[in-house]
């Protein structure tokens, strides 16, 4: 058979176009990035990854090492405010004269009588904290308890009131005036330091501090012996515990 027979295509096929009988090259397939490079290509490849996994991992290490830290100087923080909030509240109880002001103009009727308003002279109206009635920006707040109290109970309320009152950010309070056996008026200006905004920290806790005293300290920060103290004790149930402003809004 000739050369020339063995080329032609089977008849019916076009030659050209489409179905041309023309020799494609293989594609060619890589599997990965590394095939067809030389060994020693390959090695330095992997060895700068590696090194790259090095340095991560002693990033990561890093940050973990930082992470610590500052969850340390967190928590290192929050002691120390604590700190801070204990030695502001040793401060506003420490300057309170030890003699209050004996008697008082305020009509009296047995400690179990509650008047929603008093009038103190020198002082003005005080209306009682309850609902509906709220500290507006009091200058002087008044205490009553269930309880008549001996000169030495009137000068350790005012330090319990204090102590609650340090955590308002307002001033040192003055010493107490006692308007009634069971009472004590004490000159609290809650615009310093803008007290007004936080009277609510020393409304919900009062009572319990009258009662039981300072929290326990629980370390010897304010001097040796006394963690396991109280900075002020309580004075124990006194029949209930009544906040009245002279400032108050009504709503």
């Amino acid at each position: 058979m000739s050369a020339e027979a063995v080329s032609r295509q089977p008849a019916g096929v076009p030659v050209g176009g489409q179905f041309a009988a023309i020799a494609h090259a293989e594609p060619e397939v890589r599997l990965s990035p590394l095939d067809g490079l030389s060994a020693s290509t390959r090695d330095a490849i992997a060895q700068d990854l590696n090194a790259q996994r090095g340095h991560l991992a002693m990033h990561l290490e890093t940050l973990s090492e930082d992470a610590e830290r500052i969850e340390t100087e967190k928590e290192n923080g929050l002691r120390a405010l604590g700190d801070l909030d204990q030695r502001i509240a040793d401060l506003a109880v420490a300057d309170i004269a030890a003699e209050p002001v004996e008697g008082g103009p305020t009509p009296y009727r047995g400690p179990e009588h509650v008047d929603d308003v008093v009038e103190v002279a020198g002082y003005g109206t005080f209306h009682r904290l309850r609902e509906g009635v709220y500290p507006d920006q009091p200058y002087s707040m008044r205490i009553q308890v269930g309880t008549e109290l001996t000169d030495s109970q009137v000068h350790h309320l005012a330090q319990l009131v204090g102590y609650d009152w340090s955590k308002t950010g307002g001033e040192r309070l003055d010493r107490p005036y006692q308007d009634a056996p069971n009472s004590i008026v004490l000159y609290a200006d809650s615009t310093k330091g803008r007290a007004y905004r936080h009277l609510d920290r020393l409304e919900d806790t009062l009572a319990e501090t009258v009662e039981y005293g300072s929290p326990t300290r629980t370390t010897d920060r304010s001097g040796p012996g006394t963690k396991g103290t109280s900075l002020v004790e309580g004075l124990g149930d006194l029949g209930g515990v009544h906040i009245y402003y002279d400032s108050v809004y009504t709503g």
